[in-house]
C-alpha cells in the first residue's frame, strides 16, 4: 500500500541523513584542519595528501581482513583495473590534490565558491554518462542553488588567479570522478559495489599519482629542512603523527561519499554538499574571520529554498513511482480478506462490479 511505500521512503531517506551527518563531520573536520596546516604551518599540501590516500589503503586492507563478508571473490584483469579504477582514481586524485593545493593562497570561502560549480560538472557528467535522466525541473533547481551559492560568497576580495584556477581545475575533475564512482557502484558484476573494496582498489593509484605531482610542484628537500624534521627524533614522530592522522577522517569522508552514492545518486550528493558548503561558510566566518554581508545571507536563504525544492521533487517523484508500479502489478484496493464477511451490512459501498463472478463469498 502506499502507506508502506512512503513508510520506506522515510527509512531510507533517515539513513541517507545518517551518511550525511557522517560525511558532514569527517568533511568538516578535515576542512578546517587542512586549511590552518596547509596556508601556515605546513605549506606541502599534496606531500600530506598523498600519505592520507596510503593511510586509506591500509585502513580498507585492515577492514577487509577482519570482516571476511566485505570482501570480493572476483579478481579484476589488468584490462579491468585500468579502464575501471584508473581513470576514477587519477580524476579522485587531482580533485582533492588540487583542492588542497588551492587552499595555500585563497579563503576557505572563496573555496567554497568555487566547488559550489561542482553542480554543473556532476550534472553534465551525469547526463553524458546516462546516470541521470535531463529534466528541466532539475536544472532549474540546480540552477538556483548554484546563484544562491555565488550570492553567498560574492563579496571575497582575497582573489589570487593560481588559487583560482587551482580549485576550478579540481572542481572539473570532481564532477568526473563522482560520476565515475557511481558508475563502479552500481555495477556489480566485478564486486565493486562495496565502497571498502572500491576505495581498496582506488588508493594505491591516488597515492602514486598525488606524489608523482608532489615532487613536481613540491621540494622535498624544503620538507626535510623544515621545523617537522630536524629537531630530533621525538619531534619527527609527532610531525609523522600530524601528517598521516588526517587519514582517518579522510578514510571515515569517504566512505560516507561512497555510501551515499550507492543508496541514491550523484545530484542527491551534490545537493547534501551544497548544503555543507553552507555551514562550511559559517564556520569559516566564525573561525576564520570571513565577512557575511546581507548580499551573502540572502544567496544563503535562496539556497536553503532551492534545496527544500528539490526534497519535495525528489519525493514526489518517488511517490508517484510508487503508486505507478502498484497499478502497474495490479495490487489490489482492498483485499477480500480484509472484508468482515459476517455481517454484509457493513459492506454495503462495496461496488458488485469490484468482486469477480468467480469469487464465492460464504455468508
Amino acid at each position: 500500500m502506499l502507506d508502506d511505500s512512503k513508510k520506506e521512503y522515510l527509512r531510507h531517506s533517515g539513513l541517507n541523513l545518517l551518511y550525511i551527518v557522517l560525511w558532514y563531520l569527517f568533511a568538516f573536520s578535515l576542512s578546517l584542519y587542512n586549511k590552518w596546516i596547509f596556508s601556515s604551518s605546513f605549506p606541502f599540501p599534496l606531500f600530506m595528501t598523498s600519505w592520507h590516500m596510503l593511510m586509506q589503503w591500509l585502513l580498507s586492507w585492515m577492514l577487509l581482513s577482519i570482516v571476511p563478508s566485505l570482501r570480493t571473490t572476483t579478481n579484476l584483469s589488468t584490462i579491468e583495473y585500468v579502464k575501471k579504477i584508473v581513470p576514477c582514481s587519477l580524476s579522485t586524485a587531482l580533485d582533492i590534490g588540487l583542492s588542497n593545493l588551492s587552499l595555500k593562497t585563497i579563503t576557505l570561502t572563496f573555496y567554497t565558491m568555487c566547488k559550489s560549480s561542482s553542480l554543473i560538472w556532476v550534472l553534465l557528467f551525469a547526463f553524458i554518462f546516462r546516470l541521470e535522466k535531463p529534466s528541466f525541473s532539475i536544472a532549474g533547481i540546480i540552477l538556483v542553488i548554484a546563484v544562491g551559492v555565488i550570492m553567498m560568497v560574492s563579496a571575497e576580495t582575497n582573489f589570487v588567479l593560481s588559487g583560482a584556477i587551482q580549485v576550478l581545475l579540481a572542481t572539473a575533475a570532481g564532477g568526473l570522478r563522482w560520476s565515475l564512482t557511481q558508475i563502479l557502484l552500481k555495477n556489480s558484476q566485478n564486486g565493486l559495489n562495496n565502497p571498502v573494496i572500491i576505495l581498496y582498489y582506488l588508493a594505491p593509484v591516488m597515492f602514486a599519482c598525488l606524489i608523482i605531482l608532489s615532487l613536481i610542484f613540491e621540494s622535498w628537500s624544503d620538507i626535510a629542512q623544515s621545523d617537522y624534521f630536524i629537531h630530533g627524533t621525538l619531534s619527527t614522530i609527532k610531525s609523522i603523527v600530524m601528517i598521516v592522522s588526517p587519514g582517518f577522517l579522510a578514510f571515515g569522508m569517504v566512505l560516507s561519499e561512497f555510501k551515499l552514492i550507492a543508496r541514491s545518486s550523484i545530484i542527491t550528493m551534490s545537493i547534501a554538499g551544497i548544503f555543507k558548503e553552507l555551514l562550511t561558510i559559517f564556520l569559516s566566518s566564525v573561525i576564520f574571520g570571513d565577512i557575511l554581508t546581507p548580499i551573502n545571507i540572502t544567496g544563503m536563504a535562496i539556497t536553503i529554498i532551492g534545496i527544500l525544492i528539490y526534497n519535495y521533487l525528489k519525493y514526489y517523484q518517488t511517490m508517484n513511482a510508487k503508486s505507478y508500479e502498484q497499478v502497474q502489478t495490479n495490487e489490489p484496493i482492498f483485499d477480500l480478506e480484509d472484508i468482515n464477511v459476517s455481517n454484509p451490512t457493513e459492506n454495503t459501498s462495496i461496488p458488485q462490479e469490484s468482486i469477480s463472478n468467480s469469487t464465492k463469498i460464504t455468508l
